[in-house]
């Protein structure tokens, strides 16, 4: 009677700990599985000093999508790049650099692609809705009165954050004001001293006529002083929105440890009381 309680016990155990971690398994890769046909929006306030920086436009152009593949006995994702823009010449891998949002904008430009625009309002913002997954760039080409274009730079949609897709995303790039050229100062011309008068010389009595000396006055060349421009660029670099890893085998891996740990223990368990039941006098 004793060992088959044990054993119902045993079973019971096991099969509370396989519904635990399947919910955890399943919660996971819930999670970390995005939703493709799910689409987005991406809002962009702009700032400087605290004072909204309204006018000019902004423009966003989706260049890569979100591609499933086989990676060995399951489904993973990775971004891959829009049919036009195949043989561009970049590498998706370089993406966070800035010359790589610099490079795509000119592509984009040249090759006269239609993206999408937005005019930024007076509270400084811009919102772009109805985006579909994938990689976009954000450029502007004409910035707000008095402000240098913001760097290119490029978002995710959706972005991984704490483990979790978000789909409507918040960006603030910096605007940058125009520089004002520095005027240069103008050489100052070397002043001449005045030559002093010459008084005329006495002849000596008695003695041979002289002849006078020539009095010269050299004048001082003054150096100019030169003032050298210092042209001041205070412009800051823009963080690129880091892009999710979609990487989510880890997880399942993760559980299915955890279910082998739970059930060793288990076992271990019942073993333990089975062979104290046995130990008992009959």
């Amino acid at each position: 009677m004793s060992k088959l309680k044990n054993h119902f016990i045993k079973m019971f155990i096991t099969t509370v700990a396989l519904a635990i971690t399947f919910s955890i398994i399943c919660v996971n890769v819930y999670a970390l599985i995005p939703d493709m046909s799910r689409k987005g929006s991406v809002e962009l306030s702009l700032f400087y000093e605290g004072e909204a920086v309204a006018g000019g436009g902004l423009k966003c152009y989706r260049f890569a999508k979100i591609e499933e593949y086989d990676a060995g006995g399951y489904i993973d994702y990775k971004y891959g790049w829009v049919s036009e823009l195949a043989d561009c010449g970049l590498s998706l891998t370089n993406m966070n650099k800035e010359s790589f949002a610099k490079k795509l904008q000119k592509i984009i430009e040249d090759g006269d692609y239609t993206a999408h625009s937005q005019t930024i309002d007076d509270e400084g913002k811009a919102k772009f809705e109805e985006l579909e997954t994938g990689l976009y760039l954000f450029y502007q080409t004409e910035p707000a009165e008095g402000f240098e274009c913001v760097n290119p730079f490029c978002v995710s949609l959706p972005m991984l954050e704490d483990g979790e897709y978000i789909y409507d995303i918040d960006a603030s790039p910096k605007p940058r004001p125009l520089q004002r050229e520095v005027p240069s100062q103008p050489e100052s011309e070397p002043e001449s001293e005045p030559e002093p008068e010459s008084e005329p010389e006495s002849e000596p009595e008695s003695e041979p006529e002289s002849t006078p000396e020539d009095n010269t006055s050299s004048s001082e060349e003054s150096q100019p002083d030169s003032s050298d421009n210092h042209n001041t660029d205070d412009g800051n670099k823009e963080e690129l929105p880091q892009t999710g890893q979609l990487k989510w085998p880890v997880a399942v891996f993760g559980a299915i440890g955890l279910l082998l740990v739970v059930t060793g223990l288990v076992l271990r368990l019942t073993s333990d009381g089975d062979m104290a039941d046995e130990r008992k006098p009959q």
